[in-house]
């Protein structure tokens, strides 16, 4: 009877605790506490044991004793924030906070050098577009010097056989359509192999356009008629 008295007093009576945020400031101040305490007790015994060796030098207090742990502690905060600050700098973005500490952050950097396939596309777009840019460039410069007539081969045109050759990353070679000199139509003159459902194309004007193969196609059975 009586336990059970006590069992339902115990029950009904307030119970006061922390939060979880709570606790962990509460834990992580009283290990500070704990720490200052220790080393204010460290440094007090040490400069004891000093005093007794030289007794010139005057025994120190425990307040001054914690006055030197504070001043070692807030030093060592300094240096530490420099240390941390050097570090983000030399290596921004690659260091997470994990509790307390920070680590080298592994899943996110590997995922930012992984491309993605739209990535790659683009990448190959942009070089494909820079690389046929470049023969035009110097199959404009030959045409000013041969009176606005294009070469009529590859070994005519008296380029770098590597002028001809797609991105390395891509392979093959670019076709060239004889027969044709500088003009305002927009004839085709060089040709890129169909890749990705598109085709880059220098036209006798000097541009640089890019088609769908159905759309070149179009354009060269127009200008061949």
């Amino acid at each position: 009877m009586l336990n059970s008295v006590s069992l339902i007093i115990l029950a009904g009576m307030p119970s006061i605790t922390l939060s979880s945020s709570a606790a962990e400031r509460f834990n992580a101040i009283s290990f500070f506490l704990l720490v200052l305490l220790l080393s204010t007790l460290i440094i007090r015994f040490c400069w004891g044991q000093l005093s007794d060796v030289a007794p010139q030098i005057p025994k120190a207090t425990f307040r001054q004793a914690f006055a030197v742990s504070l001043f070692l502690g807030l030093c060592s905060i300094v240096v530490l924030t420099m240390i941390s600050g050097a570090r983000e700098l030399m290596t921004p973005g690659a260091w997470q906070k994990n509790g307390l500490t920070y680590q080298i952050e592994q899943t996110g950097s590997e995922n930012k050098n992984e491309l993605t396939l739209a990535d790659y596309k683009l990448e190959m777009m942009s070089q494909r577009e820079m690389k046929i840019t470049e023969l035009k460039n110097q199959l404009f410069i030959y045409s000013a010097k041969h009176d606005g007539q294009y070469p009529a081969s590859q070994g005519e045109s008296g380029l770098e056989e590597s002028l001809w050759q797609l991105p390395e990353t891509l392979g093959g070679t670019y076709i060239l359509r004889s027969g044709h000199q500088f003009s305002n139509a927009p004839i085709p003159l060089v040709i890129e192999p169909e890749i990705d459902g598109s085709q880059w194309a220098i036209l006798a004007n000097g541009s640089v356009q890019n088609f769908k193969p159905d759309a070149l196609k179009e354009l060269l059975d127009a200008t061949a008629e």
